[in-house]
């Protein structure tokens, strides 16, 4: 009781359910950390909607670096 259950997960782990989540992984979408730093606000709305619809909520985000 009075207990929330917390997790962290990169999203593009669950592309293949939601694309929306592939987001973040598309090549050359967003080059290095001033690209991610414009993809976040333009990706965030939808990225909050879908979990919602599990119940769940998108609490944060970090960045990391490219992997290409």
């Amino acid at each position: 009781m009075g207990l929330a259950h917390l997790d962290e997960r990169l999203t593009s782990a669950l592309g293949k359910e939601t694309p929306i989540f592939d987001t973040d992984s598309v090549p050359f979408l967003a080059m290095g950390f001033d690209g991610a730093k414009k993809l976040y606000p333009a990706s965030t709305p939808a990225l909050n909607e879908v979990p919602d619809e599990d119940g769940l909520h998108f609490l944060y985000s970090c960045p990391w670096s490219p992997k290409g």
